[in-house]
């Protein structure tokens, strides 16, 4: 690969998501420069910080008022991940990203990614996913050993659903600060996993996010906002753009990437790499 286009895929990589600093940021690439659009809701006003198109984005910003830095005991690592909330790697993936908060600092850009967009509202059988008997079996088989090693319950995954809504639910609640949005995060996996409920239909969205706390303004909007939609479709020009072929795909940096929910210790390794070459700049 060509420097030039190394470097146009790194600002791809990082320009995309929102700052888990403050919950609210949006940053756009645009020319050398980003900008950092962010609200202060208590006093109603928007500001913008231009900053350097760098892997540190989040550092940047450390001097805007209302932002929050958050563990600074702990090195901070930048991640960028692509994820649906009916794959069911995807869960385990979370949750093994969860556990890197032990040893890191760390921020997430979620890339929404919808892998079966084909798949009704109303939901359907696993079997008409089209794959083969054999291949099914080892997925499942899989999936078996790494909810044993991180102590998730799943049901049989029989039900597979359209997540559209899911996701555009999830990218509204960013606006709604970071606690909302994790609790809503994690309530999706939850839900449709774990309760067998179809996070297809909106009724049900509705009534998980609101147990989540998501404000009703905020999930009005995911789904007659326009800017919500015009974001996924981002995410998925950016997937193809960095090719990923997988879910969950994370981001460390461009040299380490992972495919899939691979074991934790492959996670840990990866990050421990992503950290350093983050810091060395």
């Amino acid at each position: 690969m060509s420097r030039a286009k190394a470097q146009r895929r790194q600002e791809k990589l990082y320009s995309l998501g929102i700052c888990e600093l403050c919950g609210r940021g949006i940053f756009d690439f645009s020319s050398r420069l980003r900008v950092f659009a962010y609200r202060d809701v208590g006093k109603g006003r928007e500001q913008e910080r231009k900053l350097c198109a760098s892997l540190y984005f989040c550092k940047a910003v450390s001097s805007v008022p209302g932002v929050n830095m958050t563990d600074s005991s702990k090195p901070t690592l930048l991640a960028t991940v692509f994820t649906d909330y009916i794959c069911p790697f995807c869960y385990v993936g979370d949750v093994r990203l969860d556990r890197l908060r032990e040893h890191f600092d760390l921020k997430i850009n979620w890339c929404f990614l919808e892998i079966h967009p084909e798949t009704p509202v109303e939901g359907m059988d696993t079997s008409c996913l089209g794959y083969s008997d054999p291949m099914w079996q080892q997925m499942m088989d899989n999936l078996s050993t790494m909810a044993k090693e991180e102590g998730i319950r799943f049901r049989p995954h029989a039900f597979t659903t359209n997540s559209h809504k899911s996701l555009l639910l999830a990218e509204a609640t960013r606006e709604a600060g970071v606690d909302i949005f994790y609790s809503l995060h994690r309530r999706l996996f939850e839900a449709f996993f774990t309760e067998g409920l179809n996070i297809g239909d909106e009724a049900v969205l509705r009534d998980i996010a609101q147990q989540a706390g998501v404000p009703d303004e905020v999930i009005s909007s995911a789904w007659s906002d326009s800017r919500h939609e015009q974001r996924l479709k981002d995410y998925l020009g950016a997937a193809h753009e960095l090719e990923v072929t997988a879910t969950p795909t994370v981001f460390f940096s461009q040299k380490n990437r992972l495919n899939g929910a691979l074991s934790y210790d492959t996670f840990l390794k990866a990050a421990r790499a992503g950290a350093e070459e983050q810091q060395a700049g």
